[in-house]
């Protein structure tokens, strides 16, 4: 910033960045693209230093996020019945995936229906909702997704059941935006 210049340019993805995700504990940062993959690369070098191709039945909406500690990353994707979340361990992340959960499309309405008053035509509707951000909360043990039409998504962290759905009071077709508070006590939701 002194000298107003660009120090480094990171090139690798062959279509549109879609997130960017800093890692608390060191200089690396993972980047999601249209492209189907998932990048790691660190600040002090132009070249990535892993990449991660997305399997073929991934359809869009990919991101890689890293938790609270830096020491876990997810990586989530759409597929035909709903979207799978992996996580791994930042260390170790060419060993594979460690968990890999799946949060069906039926899973997601079921949840709607039980925790939001909503007609079952527009909680099927809400379940196809592509999602658009994600959030680890402070200990780890909770995902926030902020999805299509207003809808915010609680997930265990570590069984990626849907623990808690949250809908804007009026409908819309923005996507919702949302964070866990520091204290992991509260969830602000907006859109």
């Amino acid at each position: 910033l002194y000298d107003n210049k660009i120090l480094r340019k990171f090139r690798g993805h062959s279509d549109v960045v879609t997130s960017i995700s800093m890692c608390p504990a060191d200089d690396t940062f993972l980047t999601s693209s249209d492209d189907r993959t998932i990048r790691l690369w660190t600040v002090g070098q132009a070249g990535c230093l892993a990449e991660l191709k997305l399997p073929e039945e991934t359809e869009k909406g990919a991101m890689g996020i890293f938790d609270s500690t830096g020491l876990v990353f997810a990586v989530t994707a759409s597929y035909s019945q709903g979207h799978y979340l992996h996580m791994y361990d930042a260390r170790n992340y060419s060993a594979g995936a460690f968990a890999e959960l799946k949060v069906t499309h039926q899973d997601l309405e079921t949840a709607i229906q039980s925790h939001v008053n909503v007609e079952p035509s527009r909680a099927q509707s809400l379940s196809q909702g592509d999602w658009k951000s994600m959030q680890f909360n402070v200990s780890g043990d909770r995902i926030l997704v902020g999805a299509d039409k207003g809808m915010c998504i609680m997930l265990d962290g570590f069984e990626g059941t849907v623990q808690r759905v949250l809908l804007g009071p009026k409908q819309t077709d923005r996507a919702a935006v949302c964070c866990f508070t520091s204290d992991d006590k509260t969830i602000l939701q907006g859109n």
